[in-house]
């Protein structure tokens, strides 16, 4: 099990470094700049969402439905991300739940 979550792990890091910017180009975005800055967009809503929900945890003392949360948000998020490579915004909103749930 701790093998399938490791290598579970390196698909969500590779979706970000290697397919961010080639999903965010095939949304429309052609500037390299924008490109990158609409790549940086999730990475700062993932920051932001995995403190809140850190904290949250904490506050209420659970842990594992707070996991699960996450994984579920990661999943769903990877599999309309594909469908989502026509539209910039989309792309970005799926690519930060994904971030939040990494």
């Amino acid at each position: 099990m701790r093998r399938i979550l490791h290598q579970a792990r390196y698909c969500v890091a590779n979706t970000f470094v290697y397919w961010g910017p080639t999903l965010l180009k095939d949304a429309g975005l052609m500037d390299v700049r924008i490109i990158g800055f609409y790549g940086a967009i999730p990475l700062i809503i993932g920051a932001i969402g995995m403190y809140l929900a850190a904290r949250h945890s904490d506050a209420r003392g659970e842990r594992l439905w707070h996991a699960i949360t996450a994984q579920i948000l990661t999943v769903i998020a990877l599999f309309i991300l594909p469908a989502a490579s026509h539209d910039p915004l989309t792309a970005v909103a799926c690519m930060a739940a994904i971030a939040v749930g990494h």
